[in-house]
């Protein structure tokens, strides 16, 4: 197959049992949607979180959680030599660069823990990163949750100036690329670069480049020290970073992110709710829900002052507000 030949992801041609058993978990999750928010309302009125139908719930939900990542996998394998030829074609059809780092090690925060469940880890299959981008979010996670994968990520970037035109971008865990996309169509004409830990997840936003005819430079770094040049970007970001991190590396992160900064560049980086947003309940629930999706370091982000934070990496105008429906942390600020 030619690259030329490929002109979209190339959905895979899943065998009707394994397109049916996902199928089936998706429905799962949306039939249960009704029943959590009952339950949730019944918990907040200070009904007993041991009671049966809470515990019914969350084994339903820990169940589900188990599943995506090994369902989805047994399924790519059992199709896998009808997509590999189609995903080779995508990663030399176009102009992203990608720099692998040959012997690259990842720090062990990231290496020895399975985020969201990924069974097996981000890089534990060679086509991990489609796998994930593909059949986890755009099969499972995504039919119910679509706003907050996709649309939420190009919304965000209204809380920056209007007139705000960065010629050269930094995402900072671009994964396989959602906020990139959204980055690079806001700024078409910006010179855009993203670093991740994954390789897996770096080849998937190659691919994306390239069908879009993107030539982003991606580039395999931990965000706290990405070896990238100092002073070079007008506009560094992260969309649903930080709650990944330990809160160690945080205020590494805000340093890195300082340096990289060109004088009067911008910082915008968006996470989940911190608990100061939240009620006491509403904090439970999400601890909850970062136990039972696999974020181990939820609770350090939700509890640290990311503007204190970005205030002590010497950035400035530095601003740490609740942002949308979902109330996710909103970190803005000026070198």
């Amino acid at each position: 197959m030619s690259a030329s030949a490929v002109t979209s992801m190339p959905a895979a041609p899943l065998r009707q049992a394994d397109r049916a058993g996902i199928d089936w978990l998706v429905d799962l999750r949306v039939a249960s949607a009704a029943c959590e928010r009952a339950l949730d309302e019944a918990l907040a009125r200070d009904v007993p979180r041991a009671s049966g139908p809470y515990v019914a719930m969350r084994e339903l939900r820990e169940w589900v959680f188990r599943e995506h990542g090994p369902r989805a996998v047994a399924a790519f394998d059992r199709v896998r030599t009808e997509l590999e030829p189609a995903l080779r074609a995508l990663d030399a059809a176009g102009p992203a660069r990608l720099d692998t780092r040959p012997g690259f090690i990842a720090p062990r925060y990231w290496r020895d823990v399975l985020f969201h469940r990924t069974d097996p880890h981000w890089d534990g299959h060679p086509c991990m990163g489609y796998i994930h981008s593909e059949l986890v979010l755009r099969r499972m996670v995504a039919v119910s949750r679509v706003d907050a994968i996709y649309e939420s990520r190009r919304r965000v970037l209204d809380a920056l100036p209007r007139d705000f035109a960065p010629r050269r971008i930094l995402e900072l865990g671009c994964g396989h690329g959602p906020f990139t996309v959204a980055l690079a169509e806001r700024w078409p004409y910006a010179a855009v670069t993203g670093c991740d830990l994954s390789l897996r997840a770096l080849e998937q936003a190659r691919r994306t480049a390239n069908l879009r005819g993107a030539a982003w430079r991606l580039w395999r770094a931990a965000a706290e020290y990405t070896g990238l040049c100092a002073d070079e970007y007008d506009l560094v970001a992260s969309y649903a970073l930080m709650h990944e991190l330990p809160r160690a590396v945080l205020g590494r992160v805000l340093r890195e992110a300082r340096r990289l900064l060109a004088p009067g560049g911008r910082l915008l980086m968006v996470d989940v709710p911190p608990y100061r947003f939240l009620s006491p309940h509403e904090a439970w629930k999400q601890d909850e829900e970062a136990r039972i999706g696999g974020d181990p370091y939820w609770a350090e982000y939700a509890t640290t002052d990311l503007a204190d934070a970005a205030r002590m990496a010497g950035l400035r105008a530095v601003r740490w507000a609740p942002w949308g429906p979902m109330r996710y942390g909103l970190l803005t600020a000026v070198r």
